[in-house]
């Protein structure tokens, strides 16, 4: 009998333990698997997050003309340059010597080329004209034809405004719906029915959205297109089903015990939500408004079809009346562009939005442990 028990004891630690590989493996995959996207992306983003200049002077166009198979100047220096300098000398300006990033197969086939580009290269360095800085210009730039001036301003404000709309319009009415499907609306076939449709809503795929509100706001109501205030209405009719679902569950997870002490105190029904179930299903909210907030930064789907894939140099003046696009479309803008130096452009562009969804993240988290406490 022992024996048996014994070896009984021996499959289940071995079972326990065939698990626990598989479980620590699975979680080292996950890892690695994370390490390599963002090492990748952070491989590709350096390019653009720096800028590599040199001091523009008539020597330098001397030298061109004088020591180098090919004279025009933009081979060597980006066809900005009339933008950077404006005809001016002696102004620091983007130098093309690492000129394979600025072409779509990354080689140069004329050997003559490629020859002038490292005497150009010799002598910059030699005479200490050059230099590498934080490129500052990817931030307080809007998109250009020209990658070394193109930048995320512009998408930037944009989704500001957007992101604005969205918490003005979701964040109250979803809230109090969801507030009042779990508080009043009394139990029955109607409160089924109603929460059943809300599901339906959110398993709606996000494209349909963009088509209600082109058809309703745009088309029917004269809503100016691409406007952050249409985005952010498409945004909202999106998420919206998921912030009552939010509020919902939350609010049902609030024990009863204490609602009917409440009750039993005096409080009116009002007073009980306010004074004793919201408080209590706050931090569970404001976790998934937070979350609810990230997602509909990242969406694309719905903003494409009321029109705000397109290029932007400037940024928005007017949340109503000025055409705005959004970080995420202007990434989507960038990686459809055959330049190669826009391709690392947008994975800069995906690098500023990952930190963004985790500096979000990090305040859920921070929010949450803090009001548990409470």
């Amino acid at each position: 009998m022992l024996h048996v028990r014994n070896a009984f004891l021996k499959r289940r630690y071995r079972k326990a333990r065939i698990f626990q590989t598989i479980s620590m493996a699975s979680v080292l995959f996950c890892i690695a698997v994370l390490v390599v996207f963002l090492a990748s992306i952070a491989k590709s983003a350096i390019m653009p997050l720096r800028s590599v200049e040199a001091l523009y002077s008539k020597n330098i166009e001397v030298f061109i003309q004088q020591k180098l198979t090919n004279k025009n100047i933009n081979l060597y220096f980006p066809k900005s340059i009339k933008y950077q300098i404006k005809g001016e000398q002696n102004v620091w300006t983007p130098v093309k010597y690492e000129f394979k990033k600025y072409f779509l197969t990354g080689k140069i086939l004329n050997p003559e080329i490629e020859s002038d580009y490292k005497l150009l290269k010799n002598y910059l360095l030699e005479h200490h004209i050059v230099k590498t800085r934080f490129n500052t210009n990817f931030f307080t730039h809007g998109n250009s034809i020209y990658p070394e001036i193109a930048g995320i301003k512009s998408a930037t404000v944009g989704s500001f405004f957007v992101l604005i709309i969205f918490v003005i319009l979701t964040i109250p009415i979803g809230i109090l719906v969801g507030i009042y499907i779990s508080e009043f609306l009394p139990q029955g076939k109607k409160k089924a029915m109603l929460q059943i449709n809300i599901q339906n809503l959110a398993s709606i795929p996000s494209i349909i959205y963009g088509i209600i509100v082109l058809n309703i706001f745009i088309n029917g109501l004269n809503f100016t297109r691409s406007s952050a205030l249409v985005g952010g209405i498409a945004l909202s009719l999106l998420i919206l089903p998921m912030i009552i679902m939010i509020t919902y569950n939350a609010a049902s997870m609030v024990p009863q015990g204490y609602k009917d002490s409440s009750l039993a105190l005096g409080l009116s029904d009002v007073q009980t939500v306010f004074i004793t179930t919201l408080p209590l299903a706050i931090p569970r909210i404001i976790t998934g408004v937070l979350l609810a907030i990230a997602r509909a930064a990242g969406e694309t789907a719905p903003l494409i079809i009321v029109g705000m894939a397109f290029f932007s140099s400037s940024v928005p003046s007017s949340i109503v009346n000025s055409a705005t696009t959004t970080l995420p479309l202007q990434i989507f803008l960038w990686t459809s562009d055959p330049q190669e130096a826009f391709i690392e452009h947008a994975s800069a562009a995906i690098l500023v939005f990952i930190i963004f969804l985790t500096t979000i993240n990090f305040c859920v988290h921070c929010i949450r442990n803090r009001l548990n406490r409470v």
